[in-house]
């Protein structure tokens, strides 16, 4: 952690954002840099004051457009809000300095699919290609396939998914739905009657 920010994870564990919005304003003023713009930017927006977390990244972008930590940080925010095309944009930026980057091919790839891009699975298999057999990527790059009409390949990448990480529902859940789509319904009931056995809740 910056040194300087301390102070604000104590306050901030006692649930008081504002005070710990001013700590680090304190510090940024004091040492600007991008790790502390990221906890205040987060300070104030857990203080109901967005507007000037946004003004606090606004100022830091304008002065280094091209601010690795920044727009990682940006674009997962984005991809989390559910604004695919931010999240796109700054996954652009950070896709130019590190081109090989596993998670950001992976979230760029599922924030182009949400927009419909016809480039989605392209950058999903590069992922694919730089990460091995990381599960849920693999869970990405089958879900694009299967909307691409791949059903083959989403099919042997879902099953080596689910395989490598049966514990992660969300997974086992995509494989049932790849599984209908190639008409192996019998197959896709026990797969969904197991994610139902669990108990677990997920997003779908």
């Amino acid at each position: 952690e910056h040194p300087k920010v301390l102070s604000y994870l104590d306050v901030l564990r006692d649930k008081k954002p504002a005070e710990a919005a001013k700590t680090l304003q304190r510090a940024y003023e004091l040492e600007p840099a991008a790790a502390v713009v990221v906890k205040l930017h987060q300070a104030y927006v857990a203080a109901g004051a967005a507007a000037k977390g946004q003004s606090v990244v606004d100022d830091w972008l304008k002065r280094r457009p091209d601010d690795l930590m920044i727009n990682q940080y940006l674009a997962q925010r984005s991809l989390e809000e559910g604004d695919f095309n931010a999240a796109a944009r700054r996954y652009e930026v950070v896709l130019k300095q590190q081109p090989s980057n596993a998670a950001v091919l992976n979230n760029y790839a599922w924030a182009l699919a949400q927009l419909k891009r016809p480039n989605a699975l392209e950058y999903a298999e590069k992922a694919y290609a730089v990460s091995g057999d990381n599960p849920r990527v693999m869970d990405t790059v089958g879900m694009i396939a299967l909307e691409a009409g791949k059903t083959e390949r989403a099919l042997k990448l879902l099953r080596s998914a689910a395989q490598l990480a049966p514990e992660a529902i969300e997974i086992r859940y995509h494989f049932a739905q790849a599984l209908v789509k190639s008409g192996a319904k019998a197959q896709a009931r026990k797969e969904l009657e197991q994610v139902l056995e669990s108990g677990k809740q997920f997003s779908e």
